[in-house]
């Protein structure tokens, strides 16, 4: 496991995300993932962590995806 400083800031889903949400939803992203992903590329997240990696196969090019598991918490 690898060791990582993690950030948390509340975020508001703005007309930008939804537009840009639409897009990753024609690529076959369910939604809300496709909306967690247009706010994270917003915010310029380094990745997103989900138990659902598979959802983000199509767009992983834009973001890291990373499971839980692979944080270690201290």
């Amino acid at each position: 496991l690898t060791t990582f400083k993690i950030n948390f800031e509340e975020v508001v889903l703005l007309k930008e995300d939804i537009e840009n949400a639409k897009k990753f939803e024609k690529q076959g992203i369910h939604r809300p993932d496709s909306r967690h992903l247009a706010i994270a590329i917003r915010t310029k997240c380094n990745c997103i962590a989900t138990f659902n990696k598979k959802d983000f196969e199509k767009t992983n090019y834009l973001i890291e995806v990373k499971e839980p598991t692979d944080f270690e918490f201290i």
